[in-house]
């Protein structure tokens, strides 16, 4: 068996040096994308820029960040009505725009909900175009309750195939499952409980990465597909690896993660707890994934906290590459992978 992989990031994240840090923007797109960057803004996150971009130019008035209207020539800005195709155009439309602003980025969080017209159909653009420009492309997306109707449910899956295309890795929180979790949630709560969720990656990574740090985060969360977003917590005096426990318990969407081998993981935890418990609480979540997995950890020292350890979680599997079809045997007879 080969040697288990934890490898700890984020010592350097305290250093007042500017150029120590990488450049990290976050991009809603779409009109649930917008709304969520707006609200990043009273998250307060830290060393991280802030856009949004939308077919929608009313939408767009009441964002209070960096705004980017794409596609006048085909929307009029009047919205994609839910038609990805059109954001799609509109983002090809204002490429140049898109690229000027995303120029310099080394790392670019894509946050927006699938299912609707410009989220779905521009953000696989964006991705592709940032991944062409050397940037490292985490997109995190809202997929639709059911009850939204097929319609929407087919939008949002042939949006999310693109982006596992596109984008290096692909996080995904689903309403869906916040309902089961929370049946009696209201809807308008269930919004705000899935854009904190969301966000949260945004904010626990930034908080601890580094220039030093940015090649092994590209090695460990370039899985090419969707990973799951887990959370949670324990009290110390129980075990962080409850915490484990209950982050993998949490792990959406529902799946076997036995053979997923990259992980990500952050760890909040009182002042003056004990490192080697937090590496205890690392390897416990080997348990539950691939024996040779790939593990990129970091702690983040939080004051407010006193008895208790909070796990996220992001845990993924690197997308096999396609395997090339054998061409037909000699003499042009037979079968190919047709």
């Amino acid at each position: 068996m080969a040697a288990k992989g934890y490898l700890k990031f984020g010592q350097g994240a305290s250093n007042p040096e500017g150029h120590l840090r990488p450049v990290v923007r976050i991009m809603g797109i779409g009109g649930a994308g917008c709304n969520m960057v707006d609200f990043a803004l009273d998250l307060k996150f830290r060393h991280v820029g802030v856009m949004a971009v939308n077919t929608d130019a009313q939408n767009l008035k009441g964002v209070r960040c960096t705004r980017i209207l794409i596609g006048k020539g085909v929307t009029a800005g009047r919205g994609a009505c839910s038609d990805p195709r059109i954001g799609e155009q509109a983002a090809a439309e204002d490429i140049e725009a898109l690229k000027a602003a995303i120029a310099g980025t080394d790392v670019l969080f894509l946050v927006l909900g699938l299912g609707g017209g410009t989220g779905t159909g521009a953000s696989p653009v964006v991705a592709a175009l940032a991944r062409k420009m050397g940037i490292f492309v985490v997109v995190l997306a809202v997929y639709p309750f059911k009850a939204e109707g097929l319609a929407r449910d087919q939008r949002a899956r042939s949006g999310m195939e693109r982006l596992r295309d596109a984008a290096d890795v692909v996080v995904l929180v689903q309403n869906d499952r916040l309902a089961e979790d929370f049946p009696n949630m209201k809807f308008q709560d269930a919004i705000s409980v899935s854009d904190r969720l969301l966000l949260a990656p945004v904010d626990a990574i930034t908080r601890l990465l580094t220039r030093e740090d940015l090649p092994n985060l590209r090695r460990v969360l370039s899985i090419r597909d969707v990973a799951s977003l887990g959370f949670g917590e324990a009290a110390m005096k129980t075990g962080p690896h409850h915490a484990v426990k209950d982050a993998i318990d949490s792990l959406m969407p529902h799946g076997d993660i036995s053979s997923h081998d990259r992980a990500l993981a952050v760890v909040s935890c009182p002042p003056g707890c004990d490192d080697d418990e937090l590496h205890r609480m690392i390897r416990h979540l080997h348990l539950f994934i691939h024996e040779d997995a790939d593990i990129m950890w970091g702690p983040i020292v939080d004051p407010s906290l006193e008895d208790e350890v909070r796990l996220m979680a992001i845990v993924g599997r690197a997308r096999a590459p396609p395997q090339e079809c054998p061409g037909p045997p000699a003499g042009g007879h037979g079968k190919g992978c047709g």
